[in-house]
This record gives C-alpha cells, sequence and structure tokens, in this order.
C-alpha cells in the first residue's frame, strides 16, 4: 500500500520506482536505476574501433525483450537492487514509453511501437546536464478508425485484431532533450 503523503492531492501521484503506469490512456514505464550503464559494461562490442551506431538503442532493447527494467542478475555493486525482490522490477505490460535515465548520452528511439526516451543527467559533477520534454499529441479520427482493408487477407488480419488499440505514441510524440 502507498504511504500516505502530506502534500499527495489529486494532481500528484506517487508511485514505486520502478513503476508502470497510465496517464491520458498512454502507459509508461520508468525506474531510477541506470540499467544501460551497467549492461553497456558487460558489452564486449564496446570495445570496438567503431561500435554500432545504435548502441545505446540496442542496450534499451534488453529492457523491453526481457520485460525487466533491471535485466542484469546479479545486480551491479552501484546498484541498490535487492536480490530477494527481483520479481518487483518485472514489467507487467511492455510501456507506451519508457523513460529512462542513464550517465551514457541521451538519446530517443521508437523501438517495437515504444518511445524509449534517455534524458541523461540532470547533472553531471560540476556541470549542468540534460532532460527530456515529451509532448504526446491526441490520437486522430483516422488512427482510431482505420480505412477498411480491401483484400480479403487484410481483412481477416484486422479481424484477427479487432478490438486491439494500438496507441502509436512514437508516430505522436514530440520529444526534446534539452541541455541545461
Amino acid at each position: 500500500p502507498p504511504l500516505p503523503c502530506p502534500f499527495a492531492s489529486q494532481r500528484i501521484t506517487l508511485v514505486p520506482n520502478p513503476a508502470t503506469f497510465s496517464l491520458g490512456g498512454v502507459v509508461f514505464g520508468t525506474t531510477s536505476a541506470d540499467p544501460l550503464f551497467d549492461i553497456n559494461s558487460d558489452y564486449t562490442d564496446r570495445f570496438l574501433v567503431k561500435p554500432h551506431p545504435d548502441r545505446l538503442p540496442r542496450l534499451a532493447q534488453h529492457l523491453l525483450e526481457q520485460r525487466s527494467y533491471y535485466p542484469l542478475f546479479p545486480p551491479s555493486k552501484s546498484t541498490p537492487l535487492d536480490a530477494r525482490a527481483y520479481e518487483h522490477v518485472e514489467m507487467p505490460v511492455t510501456p507506451d514509453v519508457l523513460l529512462l535515465q542513464s550517465k551514457l548520452a541521451a538519446f530517443v528511439a521508437d523501438i517495437d511501437g515504444c518511445l524509449v526516451v534517455s534524458g541523461g543527467t540532470l547533472s553531471k559533477s560540476n556541470a549542468a546536464g540534460t532532460f527530456a520534454r515529451i509532448e504526446i499529441s491526441p490520437m486522430t479520427t483516422a488512427m482510431i478508425k482505420p480505412e477498411p482493408a480491401e483484400d480479403a487477407a487484410a481483412g481477416a488480419a484486422a479481424a484477427a485484431s479487432a478490438g486491439v488499440a494500438l496507441h502509436r505514441v512514437p508516430e505522436r510524440a514530440r520529444v526534446s532533450v534539452v541541455r541545461l
């Protein structure tokens, strides 16, 4: 159960860490741990002369594929994670937006329909850092009611997925990484 908070109101909601929550019909997932940094330290391609250009999104893809906010076991010594409570780092669903903070460079990526936003850190030692500003536009009528399928195969596929509304957040979002 959530702890009582003297300043909580209808406009403020406290969530655990990590958390999966819905806001305006969009599912968000977030953690204050730095799984990208810890996965990167175990990655072997970081020693290559010319590393893969999509390295950071590939690191984030591990979280989504393994449905875990921290897909490493055991956790690094710098990560305050109790191994006895490891079930709490599981993602109950794939979020529409995955919010991460990391010591690594800030990035934004569409990974299999999930908008992954790593805004970096607000401060780096004595220097200013970065943060991400996200704006998500409402769905248009065309997104909610797609045009009817023209062929039978497409119609059958559409019927099979009837009742499933994709949020299509990467198509509707505008993300700015702002340097302080």
